[in-house]
């Protein structure tokens, strides 16, 4: 029983279909979890608080929360990742805070400060606000109403980052705040004692229901590329979808198909000899039997034993696309890649000097978002370039151009299939490509194309002479 050999590119066709797989799965119940909390949990102001909790007791003069703190980073982490992740931003822009506490005051300011403002009476400190219970303890149980200074709303000498005498607290965190350690005291707006009111605490962020949405997007997207992945590895090798064109010393020509496997050609013109014809009627070349293609199969045979004999710098062929190499098409893209950050990197700083916000604008914004930001514009750019010219600044500058298999110029559609590759995944869209190509045999040559390439049957290649009418392609490797 013969063994069917299993390529290496099926094999990380694979591979990356199941880490596609896992990671699509985790995105849509992300996403989906997300949406469903953010509707379930979020008022009419989209705000997702706890429930009211009623507190009484008749000799507390407050109700703390007696220390938190805004990070931009986890203080567990490394101090070398911290410092690398440690960005400047408006918290602002990522949160919104409501505190409700019915006819009372509410006031956030520094914790030391806070807590030595209450240090003197009996408070309750809440250690934990959730949306099925609230606890806390009792401080200070013995003590009476002695505050060490003024009520909260009268007095001068205690400086409030944020405060409310509405019975509601609705806060922005600005940066400055970031790192410091704060507390929320609530009371009775002239501080005495006996506290009778609902409590509760709520969140609101703004982005959270478009991170659900674009956890299912990309969740969906994931999980289409693991399908094609998938269905590429199931399949046998491919037919050859592009017929390859005769190198002869001084020209070049089609192969000729026939239904007879004892037709032969003449290796020097490629003319049709007669069966037992030894010598061509067109060129007159002997016809040894051992050097003279009996069928279509044995033509490529021959195509490195007359490129040896080809002395000099052949010329291009006026009626074959040359297939580019790998390396020409990196200085491409590299090119190209300037371009498209020197784009982004003006756009950045031109909202710098016109937007106020510039903290947001500068680093969270482009910190959290840039490689969408930058996938998108490539996206964009190699799409529209591609679609509509056949080509980019990149590849325009070193002749290239972009053309689908049968040698017809690239529609929108494919060349923007052809660019969420490059776009997005870029190492996985070449190392695939490259190992699923067709090996150079037979009727074959590589057409060096990437996976999203290949499934969008575009090829790139050098751009053909003016004037000339490319029919077939011919590799690169006889001209390098």
């Amino acid at each position: 029983m013969e063994v069917k050999k299993i390529s290496i590119g099926k094999i990380i066709a694979v591979f990356f279909g199941i880490v596609f797989v896992f990671a699509s799965i985790g995105m849509l119940f992300g996403g989906t979890a997300i949406i469903v909390v953010n509707e379930a949990l979020s008022d009419s102001e989209g705000f997702i608080s706890t429930p009211s909790y009623q507190i009484q007791d008749s000799s507390a003069v407050a109700i703390v929360v007696d220390s938190f703190e805004l990070s931009n980073s986890d203080p567990d982490l490394d101090p070398n990742v911290r410092r690398w992740v440690n960005i400047d931003y408006n918290p602002g822009d990522f949160v919104k805070i409501k505190i409700k506490a019915k006819g009372m005051f509410i006031g956030i300011a520094d914790s030391s400060d806070l807590l030595t403002y209450v240090g003197n009476v009996r408070y309750l400190n809440i250690v934990n606000i959730g949306f099925d219970s609230i606890e806390y303890t009792i401080e200070n149980p013995g003590l009476t109403s002695n505050l060490t200074s003024t009520p909260p709303m009268t007095q001068s000498d205690f400086t409030w980052i944020v405060k409310s005498e509405s019975g509601e607290l609705l806060w922005s965190p600005e940066g400055d705040i970031i790192g410091q350690e704060l507390a929320i005291v609530v009371m009775n707006l002239d501080g005495s004692p006996g506290i009778f009111t609902q409590v509760s605490a709520g969140a609101q962020i703004p982005f959270l229901g478009a991170l659900g949405i674009g956890l299912l997007v990309f969740g969906i997207i994931f999980l289409f590329l693991a399908i094609i992945l998938f269905v590429i590895a199931a399949k046998g090798k491919r037919k050859p979808r592009i017929e390859r064109y005769r190198i002869y010393k001084d020209h070049v020509a089609p192969i000729v198909k026939s239904d007879h496997p004892d037709v032969r050609f003449c290796a020097n013109c490629g003319s049709q000899l007669d069966r037992d014809s030894r010598f061509c009627s067109s060129c007159g070349e002997p016809t040894i039997s051992d050097g003279i293609p009996s069928s279509k199969a044995q033509v490529s045979d021959i195509r490195s034993q007359d490129q040896a004999q080809l002395t000099g710098t052949p010329q291009l062929p006026q009626n074959s696309y040359v297939i580019a190499d790998w390396w020409t098409r990196f200085w491409a893209w590299l090119i190209d890649i300037i371009i498209i950050n020197m784009i982004i990197e003006s756009f950045r700083w031109t909202l710098i000097a016109f937007t106020s916000n510039w903290g947001f604008i500068t680093d969270s914004f482009f910190f959290s978002v840039g490689f969408s930001i930058n996938g998108l514009a490539m996206l964009i750019y190699f799409t529209y370039a591609e679609g509509n010219y056949g080509t980019t600044l990149g590849k325009q500058a070193l002749g290239l151009v972009v053309i689908k298999e049968n040698g017809e110029k690239s529609t929108f559609g494919e060349s923007a299939i052809s660019a969420v590759g490059k776009a997005f995944l870029l190492p996985i869209d070449i190392i695939v490509g490259y190992f699923m190509q067709d090996p150079p045999v037979g009727q074959r040559i590589p057409l060096n194309q990437r996976l999203f390439q290949r499934i969008s049957k575009n090829v790139t290649v050098f751009r053909p002479l003016p004037g000339s009418k490319p029919e077939g392609f011919l590799s690169a490797k006889i001209y390098g």
